[in-house]
């Protein structure tokens, strides 16, 4: 699974995130939380920098035993590397002392070979110092499986959570808050976690209480135009060509596409990937955007119009493979096999391509403004991924502490024996190491335990392409160009009652339309009853909680 852009839905009408729905089983969960045994809302030792009970983000304190190609910046500019280090040090925690067994709900698919003939499984196990299940599910299974465990009263330890409605009420009864246990040097007792990138654990945060841990990624990427640079210098453009505005951008798109010739610039749902990239470029909101202490969504503002007449005429002319939204999951099919030239993706996921095929020179564009000036705002999304993982209320803080010693073991900083471990398996069997670089073998595809991930690797929380300097340059230059003028969505952090019910109804329709008036089948003069039933339905209410919550300093 793609974890870069997890959630492939228009930016900033429900949080940037998918929704469960099932009202009626969250109610039902909400209804049994009372009678949840656990640790209450604040159970952690209370030694936080401030108060006890304040939140203060983790502290961060860097790993140090390993030196980077590219060295961190302020800002959010991660670390690049162009080798694994060798010899791999120890954050010398492992093997951990052996705890009970600790089960879990998370994204993804099971390994081909089952736990007890699983040599991949057998040391998380052990280095790890618990026996663990999982329980699996991808997409919509995974969502029927989160609302039935939710309405029931045999939570698993760990769960991966969305928004949905009532969340605070949900966290507050039935998981625990890890304020307590992580804000401020708390965190200092697990150097894995502590590592992690400051950006990261703003994700997990919700009306200024800490819920969870998730997979670290390059702070605030967003999306990216990648190119296969050897399709563009085929065609006699520059591998990385560089925007000077929206003529430049529409110019590219024409040159990489002959639809008679069954090829296109680009292949891929417009309405998840294209619009936001011009929504970037003609200088909408990234979601919301708190103009004063009034919440403005790119919905309702001019730059969506722009970019919906764009897209539009983009589709018209022939410059979007005619499938993207009918086969909209073949679209990094089309890319594979040259159809497309260019491919929206995250920077982990650029990185990851350019692993994968170092053959196609894959580049990063960054978008213009689209009356030229320079380059466009960036969009930033989250640090990490979007579903964090938390824990169910436990018998005792001990116990949530052992919890988070097997997270902290996960989360082990690059480069490091630990790390290797949980990302890449045993050496010799999963895993050979040559050159600064891991070359993984059919077993690993096999046994590999992808989805542990979730509980705080740091796989993709730095650049790393093995022997790929120029590559990982671009990317660093990248980052460092777009990200410290980014603009973050102002709801995050914030929680809307209306965003998780009414604005998960409307999202849809919202989808819908943009689809409809890109390939033509709707004027672009309907987009204006739509963003009225927006308002009415979801987002005058969703605009009046956020502002709320800002004002309340939540």
């Amino acid at each position: 699974m793609n974890d870069a852009i997890p959630t492939r839905t228009t930016t900033g009408l429900v949080g940037r995130r998918s929704l469960l729905t099932g009202v009626a089983a969250l109610s039902a969960a909400t209804a049994l939380a009372g009678c949840q045994p656990g640790t209450g809302a604040h159970s952690g030792p209370g030694s936080t920098t401030k108060p006890a009970g304040e939140y203060v983000p983790p502290a961060h304190v860097p790993y140090s035993a390993t030196t980077p190609d590219f060295p961190a910046k302020p800002g959010g500019i991660p670390a690049g590397y162009v080798r694994l280090p060798d010899p791999a040090p120890k954050v010398g925690k492992v093997p951990l002392p052996k705890i009970g067994p600790i089960s879990m709900l998370l994204q993804g698919n099971a390994p081909t070979v089952a736990f007890e003939k699983n040599q991949f499984y057998r040391r998380l196990a052990d280095d790890g110092g618990a026996e663990f299940t999982v329980n699996w599910g991808g997409g919509v299974e995974y969502r029927d499986k989160f609302q039935v465990l939710l309405a029931s009263d045999d939570l698993p330890d760990l769960v991966m959570i969305d928004q949905v409605p009532q969340l605070p009420k949900l966290l507050e009864s039935r998981f625990t808050d890890l304020t307590d246990f992580l804000s401020g040097d708390n965190v200092k007792e697990y150097p894995g976690l502590a590592s992690i990138p400051p950006a990261v654990w703003q994700v997990p945060v919700l009306n200024g209480r800490l819920w969870g841990v998730t997979k670290a990624r390059p702070a605030g990427e967003g999306k990216v135009m990648l190119t296969r640079g050897d399709l563009l210098e085929k065609a006699g453009v520059p591998a990385a060509p560089e925007l000077k505005d929206g003529e430049d951008f529409l110019a590219l798109l024409a040159e990489l596409s002959d639809p008679k010739g069954n090829r296109f610039a680009i292949g891929s749902d417009p309405a998840v990937w294209l619009v936001d990239l011009l929504l970037e470029s003609y200088g909408a909101p990234n979601g919301w955007r708190n103009v004063d202490g009034r919440f403005v969504n790119e919905v309702e503002s001019d730059e969506m119009k722009a970019a919906l007449e764009t897209a539009a005429s983009i589709w018209q002319k022939g410059y979007l493979h005619p499938n993207s939204i009918s086969q909209a999951a073949n679209n990094k099919v089309w890319w594979d096999a040259g159809t497309t030239s260019l491919y929206i993706d995250g920077v982990a996921g650029w990185g990851s391509h350019a692993r994968s095929h170092p053959e196609w020179n894959v580049q990063g564009v960054a978008m213009p403004k689209w009356q030229g000036g320079g380059v466009a705002r960036k969009h930033l999304a989250d640090a990490g991924y979007p579903y964090y993982v938390a824990i169910r209320q436990q018998s005792s803080p001990d116990r949530v502490r052992e919890i988070l010693r097997f997270m902290d073991f996960i989360a082990a900083p690059f480069g490091t024996e630990e790390w290797r471990t949980v990302n890449y398996g045993v050496e010799g069997v999963h895993v050979d190491y040559s050159d600064g670089a891991a070359t993984t073998t059919q077993v690993a595809r096999d046994e590999a335990f992808s989805s542990i991930g979730y509980l705080g690797s740091q796989v993709s929380a730095q650049l790393f392409i093995p022997n790929g300097r120029e590559t990982v340059q671009r990317q660093y230059d990248y980052l460092t160009a777009v990200m410290p003028d980014g603009e973050r969505d102002a709801s995050k952090g914030l929680y809307s009652e209306s965003a998780s019910s009414k604005g998960a109804i409307q999202q849809p329709k919202i989808l819908d339309a943009v689809r409809e008036i890109v390939q033509g089948r709707k004027p672009l003069s309907d987009w204006d009853a739509v963003v009225t039933e927006w308002r009415t339905q979801a987002g005058d209410a969703m605009r009046e909680e956020y502002a709320a919550a800002a004002q309340a300093g939540r």
